[in-house]
């Protein structure tokens, strides 16, 4: 009866790569069913039992444990251990590749980090990924290889022969003259997902060495078949994340053609809110929901009535009342947008004022969100600095007063330092969005 052990601290792990000339990747052990014996108890010379750990269990002859010394010849044991260490370190590159799985990488990295150790599990001279393009989610093609450089054209013109040899599931030439080339070694895997074809895994092998076969094959279909699944969670990933991306920009369309003469403001808040969250050395992983939130800062305007929200002239103290009520009717529109849960703060609390006396809920202080603090100074900003029908904008030294004016009251200190710090190369990026 043959046994695969659980995995054990021994020390005979260079043993086997030595007598069968292979690396291996974890120790483990291969037990007949015969009575244990101990290193103690064994006194033979050879270094394979002399350091087998106490219960392994062999068909034990003392002059020949393993292998017969008048017959070196493999025997069943040999082939069943290396067969085993070849299936082990197999399962470990897959176990390694699944770890490095992730939605938010781009794919050509997701394959360069899976084809060096595919190459070397297969003992290949070159593995390469070829890629089709995606138009769905605007995904251009791509090739990724390792090993010994082959321009791109010669790689597809081999693959695309294996393939009409031997059909497109899986293609295994072993002697393939091209163009006067003898390639001895071809293995092309397609990379397939239901009906969507994502591209194809390529190895090409030394003319010196073995053939390709069912073992190479069976390794290359597997990790292709779990690189399909990931391409295809992926591309959902992606026409989520672009559907969601066309809902923000349908919002400001629609609020932009809401108020003419406010048109633009959104997308220049979110510049500026970028340019200060850069200068408050924010990590760049939160500049895009800063960037998403000051495009739909102001969302909740589509609800105000046109008479309030377009009057040429000063707002009554009623009308300001009204105004005041888009933070919370944007936070009402979004909120049920769940993706969208992370821009709410800014959206709701971008008026809130440092000293509390801001709407809609008088927050103070660090009380108010990073983010909606990064947006009132953008936003008021921005609102200073552009026309109006019943005024022009500020002067840009006029602005720069009242900034100094209001830190620390109006605004969060720090945030608007970086504006009076920067206000000229922020005042200059707003002129060139108008």
């Amino acid at each position: 009866m043959l046994i695969l052990a659980v995995p054990i601290e021994v020390n005979w792990w260079a043993v086997v790569s030595a007598r069968f000339g292979i690396p291996l990747l974890r120790p483990f052990c291969v037990m007949l069913d015969q009575p244990a014996f101990s290193t103690a108890e064994c006194s033979s010379g050879d270094p394979w039992l002399r350091l087998a750990p106490a219960g392994l269990a062999v068909n034990h002859q003392p002059s020949n444990p393993i292998r017969d010394s008048a017959n070196d010849s493999p025997t069943e044991v040999d082939r069943l251990t290396l067969a085993l260490i070849q299936k082990f370190e197999e399962l470990t590159m897959i176990h390694q590749f699944t770890e490095q799985l992730r939605i938010d990488v781009d794919r050509d990295t997701i394959c360069r980090d899976l084809i060096e150790p595919l190459r070397h599990c297969i003992a290949a001279v070159t593995v390469a990924i070829e890629l089709y393009d995606d138009p769905s989610v605007t995904i251009a093609a791509s090739l990724v290889q390792t090993g010994k450089p082959r321009d791109a054209v010669s790689l597809r013109l081999l693959a695309d022969t294996a393939v009409a040899v031997c059909g497109d599931r899986v293609a295994i030439v072993n002697e393939l003259l091209l163009a006067g080339e003898v390639t001895k070694r071809l293995l092309v895997i397609p990379i397939v997902r239901g009906n969507i074809r994502f591209g194809r895994m390529i190895a090409i092998g030394d003319n010196a060495a073995e053939e390709f076969g069912t073992i190479e094959a069976d390794l290359m279909r597997s990790t292709s078949m779990m690189l399909a699944v990931h391409l295809a969670n992926q591309r959902q990933y992606i026409e989520l994340r672009q559907t969601l991306e066309g809902v923000l920009v349908s919002f400001v369309s629609a609020l932009d053609a809401k108020d003419r003469y406010t048109c633009g403001h959104s997308a220049r808040v979110a510049e500026l809110a970028v340019a200060i969250a850069e200068g408050l050395c924010i990590s760049a992983g939160e500049h895009e929901t800063i960037r998403k939130s000051a495009l739909l800062h102001d969302i909740g305007k589509i609800g105000i009535n046109d008479s309030v929200l377009r009057k040429p002239g000063a707002l009554t103290d009623a009308e300001f009342e009204v105004i005041k009520l888009h933070p919370v009717i944007g936070y009402n529109i979004l909120k049920a947008i769940g993706p969208f849960a992370n821009l709410l703060p800014g959206v709701l609390h971008h008026h809130e004022a440092w000293d509390g006396t801001g709407y809609p809920h008088g927050l103070a202080g660090h009380a108010i969100p990073r983010i909606a603090q990064i947006l009132a100074v953008a936003d008021s900003f921005d609102a200073m600095t552009s026309d109006r029908p019943y005024r022009d904008g500020m002067p840009l030294d006029r602005v720069l007063s009242i900034f100094k004016q209001g830190l620390g009251q109006q605004w969060a200190p720090d945030v608007g330092q970086v504006l009076v710090t920067h206000i000229e190369s922020m005042f200059n990026m707003v002129r060139r969005a108008h």
